[in-house]
């Protein structure tokens, strides 16, 4: 039967208690060799740069054939999961009890298909939708936080750089982007610009917006709020 520890986290999520909250998430990573389960019962806010430290962790475990699963009890916590798409990253339950039957249930044959899928899910993948001879749209799925997803990202763009001069990545099922993604956008923009193109941006949930504001990408990479209104101002 598989393992699991389970890690409390008792306030908020904020640049206050940052550091802290690493360290937790690497405590309860080490201290076992089985999945770790962050119950999050007595949390309503989990700030951005929080999320990143799980996603990470939850790659982190993912490499060594464990998971990170999340007990969410608070609605506004929850809607925060669902409306930035995280809760198709993360197991996410409203309780002990749920998480423990369905751990079981799951298990008891051994690694579960549910797991599998969640695996799948993680990594980047792109959907390549030419709009017309000049317009290309690329839906991104997933994340991009793996070498591998940075590598994806710019050989399709480096494929489709001198067919197409504006190229929409709509994020619209994108979950998250690290600093190194960041960079893959930002060096993609400038393949573009160098061969007489533009790239653009749409579809982002407040968490990645968040993300790419902080990192000042708004300032040089057009962002709209959705395909429509993106493709209408081309």
């Amino acid at each position: 039967m598989e393992e699991y520890s389970i890690t409390r986290i008792d306030r908020d999520v904020s640049s206050e208690n940052f550091t802290e909250f690493r360290n937790t998430l690497r405590t309860a990573i080490e201290k076992t060799n089985g999945h770790v389960v962050l119950d999050f019962t007595s949390v309503n806010l989990v700030y951005s740069f929080g999320i990143s430290l799980m996603i990470k962790a939850m790659r982190m475990l993912n490499e060594k054939g464990r998971n990170l699963y999340v007990i969410i009890n608070s609605p506004t916590l929850n809607d925060v999961f669902v409306v930035n798409n995280l809760n198709k990253l993360f197991h996410i339950f409203p309780d002990i009890e749920a998480f423990e039957f369905e751990f079981y249930r799951q298990h008891a044959d051994g690694h579960s298909e549910a797991e599998t899928e969640l695996f799948e899910s993680i990594s980047l993948t792109i959907n390549v939708q030419p709009v017309s001879r000049t317009q290309l749209v690329l839906e991104l799925n997933g994340i991009m936080a793996s070498e591998r997803d940075y590598k994806l990202f710019r050989d399709t763009c480096d494929q489709n750089k001198d067919t197409y001069q504006k190229v929409l990545v709509d994020c619209k099922e994108l979950s998250y982007v690290d600093s190194p993604g960041i960079s893959a956008l930002v060096d993609v923009n400038k393949l573009f610009r160098q061969a007489g193109g533009q790239l653009y941006l749409c579809s982002l949930s407040q968490f990645l917006l968040e993300i790419l504001e902080t990192a000042h990408v708004n300032e040089f990479i057009p962002i709209f709020q959705n395909r429509v209104e993106a493709l209408n101002k081309w």
